[in-house]
């Protein structure tokens, strides 16, 4: 075999092998277009065996005709086709030079469809046959060799298990959806024969529903071009059995003007379906129907009809038909007042009985294959993407392997089942992100990674995030799922170019989209995703597919809930991992996790914290047990004190990383098997108290009810609740507003609390882990921090030195910067060294930034150096100032950084956050420097803190109507007044 065919069926393969039983579409779709992209086959079909008919019907066409030759049926025997010869036969056949199939392939519509030459090629599977593939050509003589078509064949069936396992599921639903049509047509049975007894004169019923080819009732039932233009008689009963028989002539009633009495009533538009004409329900009374002209006339004659009482029944919305009644007597009768009314409430029921006899089945369905995959364990992380479908979500519709995996895959398979049961085109399940407080739908990232999930994802482009809000949104932001976000309630579209012409609800995706229904995934009050279908027709959802959709959502939403979850902690603690995980080769000072120091003062730091670890982690596998102590003697809390940039951050994430090592441990050998709300690590949280203000701080901590404040759309659980017995680190806790304080100092008593505009009392079990650069004593002498918190906090606590207090431990930082520094800018080049001159300089200087502002330098001088040692100039180049300030002088500001940074913002280049924030939080700009260009800004005529806000580009403009920018704004005040404490 060529090695490059060899290579790409290798490929292709394994591609295949990542899909489920429900994603049969994609299956032949991916066999398709890989012996297009493989051997260059444009034409081709895919024949499969469908026990439910008894045939072979094309379940998939590529190339020339492809909509019209799919759905067309081939009878298996007798042997009168060449596909139904290499199915029955297990043999591979192809037309030229070989008479007797080019003679069995001239009886096929090989005229129709303009085909010169085909290759028929079977699936076999556990040594039957389950269909049949076959190549076209338009042209006559040769399509390939015949090696070729031998290597396809061992192909097919190296992967015929998977399309035999997706064929039965696909079959399985297909005929669970005719016994509840048969079901339905039993009922209708009996409501024709109860129409009869109703009304003395009536001799016949009948009930009348739209045709449809793929399922030909309710709730199953679509428009396009699936259907005919006649009506299905579904139901007929007659006081003379004969009159049955006659009346059911061809089972069907055409829709043709001046040929049918029923076209009187309802027209067949190409798009929606067969409609209702009107706007209300007005039956149509015919007294003498011997005196009209229509198609079936004989046979009302035949049988004696004479007046008719027809009463439609249809959706109001779409005027799509439900159905149809017809009331016939033998003798011209003018029906009474109350006899209509009688009628008309039996159309009522009929229709009733169409919509709701029938659907347990399918019903059933459903919640057995979500059952299923509920009991599934949840997915590891994939080692490589290889181990998911295709890799990219626009390219194949499968995922990339990432943290979003098990979500992902979760979600694709769900996905996927809906798209089966409801026979939609496409569909996504968007996931919410908020990002930078505005809440965002995501289903893939830019370079196509699986956030949510995407089915048939080859029928859609890119679906880039979509925000959520209504009509506050701009007309561009708007979209049809960012709405059901929104209000959280389902959403059935079917126009989705006259919902785009109108509010605008919709973002086009696909131009093929005719049709949607979105419905919210909610947890409790919550939104957390939005799962859409797509119809390529106009007027194809009803009611019952929203129905069936959300006992869909309402069953996954909690297990989505749980994966995101667990998806979060895994983010956290892998970066947590990564933030203590790199250890440079030449540093023997590690303690505890990756804590550098062997200076007296954070040797005693870390006997402490091995100390306070053990009976720590006691507690929280005590809360596992369900043992309660902390009615008594409240909850654990530990604070860490130090000034900025000393690695009080870096000190809770070894600390954590200790306890969920142990918890690791402990969770294999004692704790039972746990569910998928947490996964296998200790649950984390971490948030900086100064990042919020006032309601916005309460909320953080503890949650908030809807309504609570201006911004609190739905019910949101505090980091506290979300972390219910793990870890939580609470950074500038000195910030802190009262109303906080107090709450706080009552969680710690007992590990209760109130959500914010709540009444009801809620517990959780965490330990606490509390940081501040202030000093405590000083906040609580000025009545800026409670006395009684700062005890209940500092019950445990950790000083951690300054760098100038622990200078012996400046070298070996320093070769652990540089060492973490190239690993990730070097590409493998050496390490750089620091000479003896440089080393000397760092230990005489005065780190007002601690560890933070020497890493800073550090990085700096990475990019300053010649070669590969740094020396003293390098270091003082990187620290930007004149040899004779270096003990305490103020950094240098002139005017043209000043400008370069006010640019910079009114430039579009950066904002306020990256230009002024982070360098002077990182201590690269002082002061004087954030001050000068304000007054710059000033100059130009922003004189109030609102308009300097948005001028330098801290918030958007008309932020008070917006809550994440309204939050923006208040960071941004603080920050001013607070940190660089500018004057009014």
């Amino acid at each position: 075999m060529n090695r490059d065919y060899a290579k790409r069926l290798d490929d292709l393969r394994e591609k295949l092998s990542g899909f489920g039983k429900e994603n049969l579409h994609d299956i032949l779709h991916f066999i398709g277009v890989g012996l297009e992209e493989i051997f260059g086959f444009k034409r081709c079909r895919i024949y499969l065996e469908d026990l439910t008919e008894g045939l072979l019907i094309c379940a998939y066409a590529m190339g020339e005709m492809k909509i019209e030759l799919q759905g067309t049926s081939i009878f298996i025997l007798p042997q009168t086709s060449l596909v139904a010869r290499a199915f029955v036969d297990r043999r591979l056949y192809w037309t030229w030079r070989n008479p007797e199939a080019k003679k069995m392939f001239n009886k096929e519509l090989a005229s129709k469809f303009n085909i010169k030459e085909m290759a028929a090629i079977p699936i076999i599977y556990n040594g039957k046959s389950i269909g049949v593939i076959t190549v076209d050509s338009s042209k006559e003589g040769e399509i390939a060799d015949e090696e070729t078509f031998e290597t396809i064949k061992d192909f097919i069936f190296s992967v015929s298990h998977s399309v035999d396992r997706a064929k039965r599921f696909h079959q399985h639903l297909k005929f669970s959806k005719k016994v509840d049509e048969a079901k339905i047509g039993e009922a209708a049975s009996q409501m024709m024969r109860s129409a009869v007894k109703i009304v003395g004169k009536l001799t016949l019923a009948s009930v009348l529903i739209p045709n449809e080819e793929k399922s030909p009732l309710p709730p199953f039932n679509k428009g396009g071009d699936n259907r005919g233009d006649y009506m299905k008689i579904l139901a007929t009963y007659s006081s003379r059995f004969e009159d049955k028989d006659i009346y059911e002539d061809r089972h069907r009633v055409d829709i043709i003007k001046g040929e049918s009495l029923i076209e009187r009533i309802v027209y067949d538009d190409p798009e929606r379906g067969i409609i209702y004409k009107y706007d209300t329900v007005n039956p149509l009374y015919i007294p003498d129907v011997k005196t009209e002209s229509f198609k079936r006339k004989p046979i009302a004659e035949k049988i004696g009809l004479t007046s008719l009482y027809m009463v439609p029944r249809f959706d109001p919305v779409t005027k799509k038909i439900i159905c149809v009644v017809n009331y016939y007597t033998k003798e011209k009768y003018k029906f009474t007042q109350f006899e209509e009314e009688l009628l008309c409430s039996h159309a009522e029921m009929v229709e009733k009985v169409i919509r709701d006899v029938g659907r347990e089945h399918i019903e059933i369905e459903v919640l057995s294959e979500i059952a299923e995959l509920l009991s599934e364990p949840p997915p590891a992380p994939p080692l490589t993407s290889s181990l998911s479908p295709p890799s990219k979500g626009g390219e194949w519709g499968g995922r990339k392997g990432g943290d979003e995996g098990g979500v992902s895959v979760f979600a694709t398979k769900v996905l996927s089942k809906a798209n089966e049961l409801i026979d939609a085109d496409t569909g996504s399940i968007a996931i919410v992100r908020n990002i930078d407080g505005v809440r965002w739908l995501v289903v893939e990232n830019e370079d196509g990674t699986l956030i949510g999930a995407k089915s048939r994802g080859w029928r859609k482009k890119a679906i880039p995030p979509l925000k959520v809000g209504g009509e506050d949104l701009e007309r561009r932001e708007r979209s049809l799922t960012g709405y059901v976000a929104h209000t959280k309630m389902p959403y059935l579209c079917n126009d989705v170019k006259l919902e785009a012409a109108g509010k605008g609800f919709y973002r086009e995706v696909s131009e093929d989209v005719g049709s949607e229904l979105a419905i919210p995934i909610l947890y409790g009050d919550e939104v957390i995703g939005i799962i859409n279908l797509d119809s390529f027709k106009k007027g194809f959802f009803t009611e019952e597919h929203k129905r069936i959709l959300t006992i869909i959502t309402s069953l996954v939403s909690s297990h989505i809930h749980d994966l995101l979850k667990i998806q979060e902690l895994q983010k956290e603690v892998h970066q947590l991992k990564e933030d203590i995980g790199y250890r440079a080769p030449n540093v023997s000072s590690y303690s505890l996790g990756n804590i550098i120091g062997k200076s007296p003062k954070i040797k005693d730091t870390i006997d402490v914290l091995n100390k306070i670890v053990t009976p720590v982690f006691n507690r929280i596998v005590s809360w596992r047990e369900k043992i309660n102590r902390e009615e008594r003697i409240g909850l654990s809390s530990l604070l860490i004190m130090g000034e900025t940039g000393s690695g009080k951050e870096m000190l809770f994430n070894n600390i954590y990383s200790r306890l969920n090592e142990l918890y690791k441990k402990e969770l294999k050998s004692n704790l039972p098997v746990r569910s998928t709300q947490t996964g296998n690590d200790l649950p984390l949280k971490k948030t900086n108290i100064a990042a919020y203000s006032g309601e916005l701080t309460y909320s953080e901590l503890f949650g908030h009810k809807k309504g609570s404040f201006t911004g609190a759309d739905s019910d949101r659980k505090g980091i506290l609740e979300e972390a219910d017995g793990g870890v939580v680190f609470l950074d500038e806790i000195g910030d802190a507003d009262p109303k906080t304080q107090v709450q706080l100092l009552r969680f710690l008593d007992n590990g209760g609390f109130y959500r914010l505009g709540e009444n009801r009392i809620r517990y959780s079990r965490v330990f606490l882990i509390a940081a501040t650069n202030k000093d405590l004593n000083n906040e609580i002498r000025h009545g800026r921090f409670r006395e009684d918190l700062y005890y209940r906090l500092s019950e445990l606590s950790i000083v951690i030195p300054p760098l100038r207090e622990r200078r012996e431990d400046i070298p070996d930082l320093s070769v652990h910067f540089l060492s973490e520094i190239n690993s990730v800018y070097g590409r493998g080049n050496e390490i750089p060294l620091l000479n003896k001159k440089a080393v000397d300089f760092l230990l005489g200087y005065e780190f007002k930034g601690n560890v933070r502002e020497l890493r800073s330098i550090l990085l700096r001088a990475y990019f300053l150096k010649k070669g590969r040692e740094i020396n003293r100039d390098d270091l003082i180049t990187a620290i930007g100032i004149e040899s004779t300030r270096l003990t305490g002088g103020k950094v240098f500001s002139s005017e043209d950084t000043v400008s370069g940074i006010y640019e910079s913002i009114v430039s579009d280049v950066q904002d306020f956050w990256s230009a002024l924030y982070e360098p002077f939080i990182n201590r690269e700009i002082n002061r004087e420097t954030v001050k000068l260009v304000l007054n710059k800004a000033r100059l130009n005529g922003d004189d109030s803190l609102p308009k300097l806000a948005v001028r330098l580009k801290a918030c958007k403009e008309g932020f008070n109507k917006l809550p994440a920018e309204k939050k923006k704004f208040i960071s941004f005040r603080n920050f001013l007044y607070k940190t660089v404490k500018i004057t009014a």
